[in-house]
């Protein structure tokens, strides 16, 4: 049996863990499995974008370890190429507090923007920030308390009596939430890639009503452009490259609402904390 229950298990609180135990219970999937080859019925990636991925290489395995990821809610849907070195910004006083705790922490902290709108009018000061795997919202996040906020996070999100503490936390859609590297000022090849699938899942989410049960956004640099179209399926953390708009239908029907990975796609997944010290980066 190739169904995972890795979305039951994130939801409650288990963790599928290592690389290894998702590779074991996967399923295989072609190029484009449910369409003619070469497909035409899903819009094709521009020639010259195709012809700069790489097919070839293995893609298990690529990605940066990281057992925790803080999606920065801007409505953009394009951002400067290094998000985390623009002096005074959200991302980059974000990136300086957890780089200030690398000793404490055992652990990758990644840091990603999304193209999903933020509660706040004023981005400058406050941001609501999405959490994995914690699989929620903290809304209104203030900029001149993210050294509070940071300690609070990395202590394990205390319930009461923390200053860094967000007033508001909020649930993530309940089937998914999906991010989709749309970079486009860091790699045109996920700039373009990422905008085809983002209109494909959009388009089956709604012909099926399942649009406001799974988050679909744009996000900055994830890692790996030459693997475009790369795409993160949340709560379970999974990754896949080489994605195109023959695959949306297999991601939304086989692991967002059945569990499954699709093994040809797959590059890893978030890790579980670990239970000893090594030196964290957040980049």
């Amino acid at each position: 049996n190739t169904k995972m229950n890795f979305l039951l298990k994130t939801l409650s609180g288990g963790r599928l863990g290592s690389t290894e135990a998702a590779k074991t219970e996967s399923s295989e999937v072609g190029s484009c499995s449910t369409c003619e080859d070469p497909c035409s019925i899903h819009t094709a990636y521009p020639p010259a974008i195709a012809s700069k991925i790489n097919t070839t290489n293995p893609l298990a395995g690529t990605l940066k370890p990281y057992s925790k990821h803080l999606v920065l809610c801007t409505g953009e849907n394009d951002w400067p190429e290094k998000i985390e070195k623009q002096p005074g910004t959200f991302a980059a006083d974000l990136a300086r507090e957890l780089k200030a705790r690398t000793e404490q922490l055992g652990y990758r902290v990644m840091i990603t923007a999304s193209s999903e709108q933020s509660s706040s009018h004023k981005p400058d000061e406050e941001c609501d920030i999405v959490a994995f795997p914690e699989n929620v919202k903290y809304i209104g996040v203030r900029k001149g308390q993210l050294a509070a906020f940071v300690d609070w996070y990395t202590s394990g999100c205390p319930s009461e009596g923390h200053s860094g503490a967000p007033e508001k936390v909020e649930r993530l859609p309940s089937r998914g939430y999906v991010l989709i590297c749309g970079h486009n000022r860091r790699d045109k090849r996920c700039g373009v890639t990422g905008r085809i699938l983002a209109e494909q899942f959009d388009r089956v989410l709604h012909e099926r009503d399942l649009a406001s049960e799974v988050g679909v956004h744009l996000a900055s640099h994830i890692g790996g452009h030459k693997y475009a179209g790369n795409v993160i399926a949340y709560p379970a953390g999974v990754w896949y490259g080489r994605v195109t708009a023959c695959h949306v239908e297999p991601i939304i029907d086989r692991t967002l609402l059945n569990g499954e990975v699709l093994q040809d796609l797959y590059r890893g997944q978030i890790e579980p904390l670990p239970t000893s010290s090594r030196n964290a980066t957040t980049w």
